[in-house]
């Protein structure tokens, strides 16, 4: 006997640049719920209260249930700043099961170093960022709006815009992630290219879920931290 089995995908308009799909799995009469990411590019108040307005309507959408699988795919405001901006809300719900990637493993070695140095550069740019800004408005006081002023603060500004996917700190991002080590039921899984996983209660010959990264050479993991949006 072949038993249906269904997916039903829903994608969130932030209102932003950002990402958030809750997945509503059905094999025969077992039902699943699994959240991919949830987070914008900004977080001034109006993100943060929207955040918090998707939240509410995953809520509704499992009907007083938990969520069984929360997947971070990795530390960018635009994938998890809804998790620090709807911690109490995520509390309530209840998540049975989080699954990160291997680069979040604070077990292992390589991701931790790959993570250090990727802060280090975060707040190194950060820091230039400021400089240049300092820079162009002394330079724009003194001259006026001459070209090399101008372009410094076109410089300064797009950098800005950039360093956004990591918050208005740098640590914003890492703090979601955190949030997700802590907040499952379950001890937190942290996934590697190749591995095939299964969804609680469903078999893999109906759904299974494939991990396709990042991966594990240093420099591409390391690149992938760094520009994946």
């Amino acid at each position: 006997m072949v038993m249906a089995t269904s997916v039903n995908i829903k994608m969130y308009k932030v209102g932003e640049l950002g990402d958030c799909f809750l997945l509503t799995l059905n094999h025969d009469q077992t039902v699943r719920h699994m959240l991919i990411d949830c987070g914008s590019f900004r977080n001034g108040n109006e993100s943060k209260t929207h955040m918090q307005e998707v939240v509410r309507d995953i809520q509704q959408k499992i009907k007083g249930g938990k969520l069984d699988i929360v997947v971070g795919t990795h530390q960018h405001n635009d994938h998890v700043s809804g998790f620090v901006h709807a911690e109490a809300q995520f509390k309530q719900m209840g998540i049975e099961q989080v699954w990160l990637s291997w680069l979040d493993n604070p077990r292992n070695k390589q991701a931790t170093r790959i993570g250090d140095s990727h802060l280090e550069l975060k707040k190194a740019i950060v820091d230039a960022s400021k400089k240049m800004e300092k820079l162009a408005k002394s330079r724009s006081g003194r001259l006026g709006a001459t070209p090399a002023a101008k372009k410094l603060a076109s410089t300064y500004m797009l950098i800005n815009e950039v360093m956004g996917f990591f918050g208005a700190a740098p640590e914003l991002p890492a703090k979601g992630i955190q949030i997700l080590k802590t907040i499952g039921k379950n001890k937190a899984e942290y996934l590697s290219p190749g591995d095939l996983m299964a969804i609680p209660g469903i078999p893999q010959s109906a759904i299974r879920v494939h991990v396709l990264g990042p991966p594990k050479d240093e420099e591409l993991a390391g690149l992938m931290k760094l520009l994946a949006g």
